[in-house]
């Protein structure tokens, strides 16, 4: 029964650190730990083609898109990764075209929504920004998952893994007009709710 199984799944938002943390958790000579495994899939497919992917000892997923399933998913430990979405916006708008712009904005107010009701359902959370500054924060995920057997050492915590690329324009909220600084500070009002 899946149940009885070691497995876990890992749901956040995109730049909040989910690639960072299947990279390290898959060091595990035990565990088989993958990133975004069905894409954009698993965000509006349905759950059972996902579940059967838990159908194994010693899995792991973290996975933004599980997010819509997080809650039905059947695994042994289920995980919200949350970071200040304005930090989450910044990156976005240096990757992605002005036109997109509000694309985005919509997909993040969604998803932060979606979070407060996994967080409601008591589903255990874990802070970006702490994980990647405090090594015994990141040791607590690592020990809350299962992953027993990998050293969770400040080289692998300061290790940037998909920073951005090319040029940075912009850098905090004010570099914005004030109809997006409102959208997304309406979003971190979630967020500090949480």
């Amino acid at each position: 029964m899946i149940y009885k199984m070691k497995t876990f799944a890992i749901t956040g938002c995109s730049r909040s650190g989910t690639l960072f943390l299947a990279t390290n958790l898959n060091l595990s000579k035990k565990w088989t730990v993958l990133h975004a495994v069905g894409g954009y899939d698993d965000l509006k497919g349905p759950i059972e083609p996902i579940q059967l992917r838990f159908n194994k000892n010693y899995y792991g997923e973290v996975n933004d898109y599980l997010r819509h399933h997080i809650l039905k998913l059947k695994v042994s430990k289920k995980v919200l990764i949350l970071r200040d979405p304005v930090d989450i916006w910044i990156s976005l708008a240096n990757r992605k075209k002005p036109k997109l712009w509000n694309g985005v904005i919509l997909e993040l107010d969604k998803s932060y929504n979606e979070f407060m009701i996994i967080h409601k359902a008591g589903i255990k959370f874990f802070l970006f920004d702490r994980m990647i500054t405090d090594l015994e924060y990141l040791k607590n995920i690592f020990n809350y998952v299962g992953v027993d057997d990998v050293e969770v050492t400040r080289e692998m915590q300061m290790k940037k893994i998909n920073e951005n690329e090319g040029e940075i324009k912009y850098r905090c909220l004010s570099d914005f007009d004030a109809s997006i600084q409102n959208r997304i500070i309406k979003i971190r009002d979630i967020y500090r709710e949480m």
